[in-house]
């Protein structure tokens, strides 16, 4: 499992000791029976895989993830209304709560019980978490990291920025070595998930009827027209796919190389 998530999530390897050990300790059935299998919390900046991650957890664990925007639950009701749909559809899972700061204030009431009794009341009707893992993801402090070399000192930047934003009741029932910050990518981390990314693309283009392959020459323009510090590895798929598509409909093929010529990118 570590090996995978290293190959799928790059320039994160400090992240999976943890999180590996305490999958291993839900998926043997050793977590406390109060609790959910396990609980995450992933900080750091934009674009750095923590909701990668837990889609790569979902896929290793062949369990269903439930992801939930929290920037769409202005409200309490709406969250628990929609959270207790899945949880009749699904008695087992991933759940991740995505950019959790920016969810209703009251829904941290409801998580006090969910964290320290895996289960949740809504409607007079008892929900069991118990076989479910739970993953939140936060941006906090990512714009005050921006630039900053050293990791330690970002990582405590990181640490009390969300103490300072979360109660003390509510981290308290996550475990410390389950509270992970992930490192803002480094220049040549980018440069491999370009070209990992180029290769995924590639395969679900494959799949499409479309026999493409590339030429080393347009990683580097990849990287300067998609690759954004702000928002990390994040617009990078976003401008490969851009520029496979129109390469593939200016030439009207459905096989070639991917190639830079005249600083165009084209389908040769």
């Amino acid at each position: 499992m570590k090996n995978l998530l290293r190959t799928k999530i790059l320039g994160q390897d400090h992240v999976f000791e943890s999180l590996v050990n305490y999958i291993k300790i839900g998926e043997a059935n050793l977590a406390p029976d109060n609790e959910p299998k396990g609980v995450f919390l992933f900080t750091g900046p934009t674009g750095t895989g923590k909701t990668e991650t837990a889609k790569v957890l979902a896929q290793v664990l062949k369990k269903k993830l439930l992801r939930f925007d929290m920037s769409e639950y202005k409200n309490s009701e709406k969250f628990l209304r929609d959270l207790t749909t899945k949880l009749n559809e699904d008695s087992q899972g991933i759940i991740l709560l995505d950019e959790i700061e920016k969810g209703n204030m009251e829904i941290f009431d409801y998580f006090l019980q969910i964290l320290s009794e895996a289960r949740i009341t809504h409607n007079q009707k008892v929900y069991d978490l118990s076989k479910h893992y739970i993953i939140m993801t936060s941006n906090i402090g990512s714009k005050n990291i921006m630039g900053q070399d050293n990791f330690a000192i970002a990582r405590r930047i990181v640490e009390r920025l969300v103490k300072s934003h979360f109660r003390p009741e509510f981290l308290g029932r996550i475990r410390r070595d389950c509270q992970i910050c992930f490192k803002p990518l480094e220049y040549e981390v980018m440069q491999q998930i370009v070209k990992q990314k180029v290769e995924a693309e590639i395969l679900r283009l494959q799949e499409k009827g479309f026999l493409l392959e590339y030429d080393k020459s347009i990683l580097p323009f990849l990287m300067n027209e998609g690759v954004n510090p702000e928002f990390g590895a994040r617009p990078v798929v976003q401008t490969i796919q851009k520029y496979i598509a129109l390469a593939i409909i200016k030439t009207n093929k459905n096989s070639g190389l991917l190639t830079l010529i005249d600083n165009q990118f084209i389908l040769a």
